[in-house]
């Protein structure tokens, strides 16, 4: 079993909670993810739910189920702080927009990206959860340098040793 097919069985309504946690816990061996089995389908079961209140049911899943697959394969780091976040908090405005904006494609002269201190805000909060890499989002460089700073100051000196005293 690959990790698409861990998504598609934690994203569905008709997989067993057995199966969900069989996906769940191959998914973190897999991917190597800093995730409890728990903090997975708990998150996957809030989004599972959104997709079964929408009128639009296939629509939602398999977008979310690309944007969950291709986010695990490009930032598995970020992908760890947005299942953290919807763990704990369920802030799905969150989840959308970082799915929508910030891997969104745009064409040239469409951009539609909200204001700076929103974005950044998102950033801040998700990097809060977890540390992650904000160089190969799809947002301005002014926004980058400020969430390089972020999480400089947020992360700076984690995976220095400690000194040794004699």
């Amino acid at each position: 079993m690959d990790t698409q097919t861990c998504t598609k069985i934690l994203l569905s309504n008709e997989t067993t909670e057995e199966e969900k946690l069989m996906a769940a816990n191959l998914l973190i061996e897999i991917s190597d993810l800093q995730l409890t089995p728990e903090e997975i389908i708990m998150t996957f079961k809030y989004l599972e739910n959104r997709i079964t209140n929408s009128c639009m049911v296939i629509n939602f899943y398999n977008s979310y189920k690309k944007f969950l697959d291709v986010l695990l394969n490009k930032n598995k780091n970020m992908y760890i702080a947005i299942v953290k976040m919807l763990a704990c908090n369920n802030k799905f405005d969150y989840f959308m927009l970082i799915k929508y904006i910030l891997y969104r494609k745009h064409k040239k002269g469409h951009i539609c990206l909200p204001n700076y201190s929103y974005v950044v805000k998102l950033c801040c909060t998700l990097l809060d959860y977890h540390d992650f890499d904000t160089d190969n989002l799809l947002i301005p460089e002014k926004y980058k340098v400020d969430l390089r700073e972020y999480r400089t100051k947020k992360y700076s000196g984690k995976l220095t040793k400690a000194a040794i005293k004699n």
